[in-house]
């Protein structure tokens, strides 16, 4: 088996390995983090687990200048894919645009084994007029379309892709993207990424970062950790940007931060303290990732990311609208002192038209913590509804098939339980222990259930609740055909347990 490397920066400092024929690693390094976790193992008569994971600066790619000369074709593509989805129709076959094609929501894209992804603004980078992937595929067959114009990349955090393949050498790649080659002259094909070959592919002002990681186009003048960003370009070599507008829902911090993954201070290299978030079994608020009974933190479940360092003392320690110097992390040795969201200011400090500060945003997981969030008002109208990694979900967190198991997605809204908190819409539920953060479930009755496909009304809380939860009973009901053979009435999206 062919295995070829080039450093990435991107979905968790995980190796990206290609999953066909061939095998690519494109391997990232200590500045990426682990993507979201919102899985939450609910059991009769348990409480949810609502504490978050940590996902720092998951960084892929920046906005690449396009070529002027470019336009035409790209303008040829897109009418290819117009009449060739039309043709698809006809024929009544399957429809959408197909790996790589421009895309505003999943549904403009073409659904394979694996469901489509729109990325837009994901993972940390923007991806020009949208990018129509597939995330969970298992080898290249599974990318819709399949090969040879798609290629499987999956990350050792459990995140695989498809991208549009291409030719280096002729970088035939649409508006806005590159080919870049994983093995140099070797014979695995390229992949179309937001990303440079070189200065020329970059704005003024900008080069082309060919260091440790994806080559990115970054401003000379590049942001130190804590600053604020709107893309990759934006931050110092070394750092990854949590754009405040991302519709992975992994970001949201008020107009966009510049900053590194790290484990301790010293990996800080473009300023600022490290903050640590435990993800590990015991998530509980102060948690100091000792579960081990070994002394210090637990070598697993324990990641970082680093933050403006401040003095609570001082006034005016944080001068950016929308944070405040606060006591943050789980640092073995205490929390730390940061520059964090800070929702009870004026207006949170979000900088994107529409967004407001939720104070519970990000419980669930992402690079937040549950410090707070700008994310746009959440509609109630799609609360306990279907949605996807990247869609379905406006204002809330998705707790996507892909990480928990949910059939087709559970659309939840964060919340902050007890008096004074962050409540609920309508009738539905905090499901969190008071003054700690959690999610909203609708309720239901075991007499007369309302859940929808795949669910079923369970106990909660000790007898408190009864709420839908999955409970699927035939592959059919999972968006990736796989029912959990054991039982559990969840979704196997690794395809490796199924009924």
């Amino acid at each position: 088996m062919m295995r070829q490397t080039l450093m990435l920066v991107a979905f968790g400092a995980a190796a990206l390995t290609a999953c066909g024929d061939s095998t690519t690693n494109l391997s990232g390094d200590a500045d990426g983090a682990t993507e979201a976790d919102t899985t939450l193992d609910v059991e009769d008569g348990d409480e949810a687990e609502t504490a978050p994971d940590v996902a720092a600066d998951a960084d892929i790619g920046t906005d690449a200048d396009a070529d002027p000369d470019a336009d035409s074709s790209a303008d040829a593509e897109a009418e290819a894919e117009t009449e060739a989805e039309a043709e698809a129709e006809a024929d009544g076959g399957p429809t959408g645009a197909p790996i790589g094609a421009p895309c505003a929501a999943a549904d403009d894209c073409l659904d394979g084994a694996v469901p489509a992804e729109c990325l837009r603004e994901s993972f940390g980078a923007a991806w020009p007029d949208g990018y129509c992937s597939a995330i969970g595929c298992r080898d290249d067959a599974e990318c819709p379309g399949g090969p040879p114009g798609a290629i499987c990349v999956g990350t050792g955090g459990g995140m695989p892709l498809c991208f549009a393949t291409c030719d280096s050498a002729l970088d035939d790649c649409r508006t806005g993207y590159h080919c870049l080659d994983p093995d140099g002259p070797g014979l695995l094909a390229g992949v179309c990424l937001p990303a440079c070959r070189d200065d020329g592919d970059c704005a003024a002002g900008e080069t082309c970062d060919t260091g440790d990681g994806l080559p990115v186009c970054r401003s000379t003048a590049g942001a130190a950790n804590g600053g604020a960003c709107v893309t990759l370009a934006d931050c110092a070599s070394g750092s990854g940007c949590h754009p405040e507008s991302e519709t992975t829902g992994m970001s949201g911090w008020p107009g966009g931060l510049c900053t590194q993954g790290c484990q301790a201070d010293a990996d800080c290299t473009n300023g600022g303290v490290c903050a640590l978030n435990c993800s590990d079994e015991n998530r509980t608020r102060g948690d100091d990732c000792d579960d081990d009974g070994v002394a210090g933190p637990d070598e697993s479940g324990v990641e970082g990311q680093c933050l403006a360092a401040c003095d609570p003392a001082d006034a005016g320690a944080c001068p950016r609208d929308g944070y405040t110097c606060r006591a943050v992390g789980e640092n073995f040795g205490g929390a730390v002192n940061a520059c964090a969201p800070d929702c009870s200011e004026a207006g949170g400090g979000c900088t994107v038209a529409g967004n407001v500060c939720d104070p519970a945003g990000g419980a669930l997981g992402g690079d937040a913590w549950g410090l707070g969030r700008c994310q746009p008002p959440f509609d109630p109208a799609l609360l306990g509804g279907p949605c996807s990694v990247t869609g379905g979900c406006t204002g809330g967190t998705c707790m996507a098939e892909l990480f928990s198991g949910f059939p087709h997605g559970n659309c939840v809204e964060e919340c902050i339980a007890g008096p004074g908190g962050d409540p609920c819409p309508g009738t539905s539920l905090c499901l969190a222990p008071p003054g700690e953060p959690g999610w909203c479930a609708d309720l239901c009755s075991p007499s007369s259930p309302s859940c929808r496909d795949g669910y079923e009304c369970r106990l909660v809380g000790g007898g408190a609740a009864w709420i839908c939860l999955p409970g699927c009973t035939d592959n059919a009901q999972c968006e990736f055909e796989c029912c959990d053979a054991a039982g559990s009435g969840a979704c196997d999206p690794s395809r490796t347990r199924c009924l």
